[in-house]
């Protein structure tokens, strides 16, 4: 078993000192076996042998992320996917971990082998921290062989670690460092009790036997997206001038106040400077009345999905000049499987 390990950095790749959490050294891991402590604490504490070899593209906070980081990970990802890995981990942080998991499904589709990030909510020399835990998991999954792009994470409040579909992760909640899917399943659990991984039929089933197309793109600098939250009394006081697309991010229950004039006459002039909105996370069933206003305000609905994934795709598109409605509703990789 032969294991590729991309570093990155965030707070997987971190330590603290004086109150300041910092990335560490990129000298720290450049001799995987002996250099690196979240490799080493693994060899140390499961005996089955695993090979590992290290690369590091880049070192940063994750809040730091953008397109030139991306664009750096997503060919560094391709580069190694011909090198004779059974699977590649990419150590990542937390803040931004959703939308580069969504990027690299995009990019890779069908890729032979897994690929799985792994995070930490504290450094690894802090007594809190799920890094090794979400690590170990990560590993017994490529074991498992199942191709993709996932993410490796054990929520607090989980006696197991959760193998998650990389386009179907929500944002964060405030203040809380959990990682969930949109539907709450996991694609596969991993017991650290017995270090066994289960695949969660239900969801593993459906999304592997999907087609997922690899895209190929370069990622811009500015995609010049707006996205419009949803709270009481927006009186929506944006310049639309220099905007390209936009998302709006309604309540949790897919509604927001459809009704408010300032909201019918910001739609009316997106509308009329041609400028695609999309609403995430919209439901199909029943739905309040509220959300009647969504199509007679012009604005596409996309099911089921979350706002990381919509983000990165329509970023895909404004950057690679598609055609963006057309590409934003096409179902490609799993984000829209309900």
């Amino acid at each position: 078993m032969n294991i590729l390990v991309i570093f990155t950095g965030g707070t997987i790749g971190s330590s603290e000192k004086d109150g300041v959490i910092s990335t560490d050294s990129i000298s720290n891991i450049k001799d995987a076996r002996h250099g690196y402590k979240l490799i080493r604490r693994y060899c140390e504490n499961i005996p089955n042998p695993v090979s590992f070899s290290a690369l590091s593209p880049y070192t940063i906070l994750s809040e730091n992320l953008s397109a030139k980081e991306l664009n750096l990970l997503i060919s560094t990802v391709k580069e190694s996917l011909s090198g004779g890995f059974d699977g590649i981990i990419v150590t990542h942080g937390t803040d931004t971990l959703q939308y580069s998991a969504a990027a690299l499904a995009f990019a890779l589709g069908d890729t032979p082998i897994p690929v799985v990030l792994v995070s930490a909510n504290y450094p690894l020399d802090d007594s809190r921290s799920n890094g090794s835990e979400n690590f170990e998991a990560a590993v017994a999954f490529i074991k498992n062989a199942q191709s993709g792009v996932f993410v490796s994470y054990r929520n607090t409040d989980s006696e197991n670690g959760c193998i998650l579909s990389s386009t179907h992760l929500t944002c964060h909640r405030e203040g809380d460092d959990a990682v969930y899917d949109l539907d709450g399943d996991a694609f596969a659990y991993y017991s650290y009790s017995d270090k066994t991984i289960s695949l969660n039929s239900k969801i593993s089933t459906f999304r592997v036997d999907q087609k997922k197309k690899a895209l190929d793109f370069t990622l811009c600098d500015d995609p010049r997206i707006a996205v419009i939250d949803s709270y009481p009394c927006n009186t929506y006081p944006y310049d639309l001038n220099k905007i390209s697309a936009i998302i709006i991010r309604p309540y949790h229950s897919a509604t927001l106040n459809t009704s408010s004039e300032n909201f019918i006459k910001f739609c009316r002039e997106a509308t009329n400077k041609n400028i695609p909105m999309f609403l995430t996370n919209a439901r199909s069933g029943s739905v309040y009345a509220s959300s009647l206003g969504f199509k007679a305000n012009k604005i596409i609905e996309l099911v089921g999905s979350t706002f990381p994934s919509v983000y990165i795709k329509l970023w895909i598109a404004l950057s690679e000049g598609k055609d963006i409605v057309e590409f934003m509703q096409s179902p490609i990789c799993d984000e829209f499987h309900k």
